[in-house]
């Protein structure tokens, strides 16, 4: 992977307003901290994300608080204004710890388009990757 290794790919975040369709974790009680800590450390790597409790409305219709991680629009690593020729650009040649940065895209819109989610500029990315 050499060098390719070292070049920071995209990932997806959640933006501020509007609704996302996902899965909720219900951590029991005693592992809280443990899992609290984990996701920092995780997520908050860059800290572009803010942590914050959202409500989201389970299948059941109860409505539950939910800790999520929304980006940070004004940070400096934000890439949402970055034209698609230039996403292509950084996802085709990116690889992070756990794989290409084409893998993580092709899979997840390929996961959203199961559930009936469809992101015109991920599917974009997701096909052009397809075809290299």
């Amino acid at each position: 992977l050499g060098d390719v290794y070292k070049r920071q790919g995209l990932v997806m975040g959640l933006l501020n307003g509007g609704s996302c369709h996902g899965i909720a974790f219900r951590v029991p009680a005693d592992a809280v901290d443990a899992t609290l800590q984990y996701l920092h450390e995780r997520e908050q790597i860059s800290k572009i994300y803010h942590e914050v409790f959202r409500p989201v409305r389970l299948r059941d219709g109860r409505c539950v608080p939910a800790l999520c991680y929304v980006v940070d629009q004004r940070h400096r690593q934000f890439a949402g204004r970055l034209s698609r020729d230039e996403q292509f650009r950084l996802v085709a040649n990116s690889c992070g710890h756990i794989g290409p940065n084409r893998d993580y895209v092709c899979n997840t819109a390929k996961s959203l388009a199961e559930i009936g989610v469809d992101d015109r500029t991920l599917r974009w990315l997701a096909e052009r990757l397809d075809t290299r």
